[in-house]
């Protein structure tokens, strides 16, 4: 396994002999974020997923990102940061309750 083995995307490159060079060209993505895709470091965006499975005629599924480490750190932070907002609203709402889901009105 070389260094691009760590992701999906680094596993289809090397297994297919593509270059990082020639797959950010191919993509439209600069080569820094492709080799950080490929070394499982980062994940993509949404639309850059898409456009990856696109290219790799679907070998790298947009769902694969999800389970590399780099993703649930990143879904992991954004997590917090949602429930610490979702706290900051509950208190200027004036409450621990009343949502959509529990039935509360505008």
């Amino acid at each position: 396994m070389g260094t691009n083995d760590a992701s999906p995307l680094g596993i289809y490159l090397t297994t297919n002999k593509i270059s990082l060079s020639s797959f950010s060209r191919a993509l439209g993505s600069d080569i820094k974020s492709v080799t950080g895709w490929a070394r499982g470091e980062t994940v993509p965006t949404l639309a850059c997923a898409w456009e990856i499975e696109r290219v790799s005629k679907g070998v790298v599924p947009m769902e694969s990102w999800l389970a590399l480490p780099a993703a649930r750190s990143f879904l992991a932070v954004m997590h917090s940061r949602q429930s610490d907002e979702i706290r900051k609203l509950k208190q200027e709402v004036g409450g621990s309750g009343g949502g959509f889901a529990e039935g509360g009105e505008l």
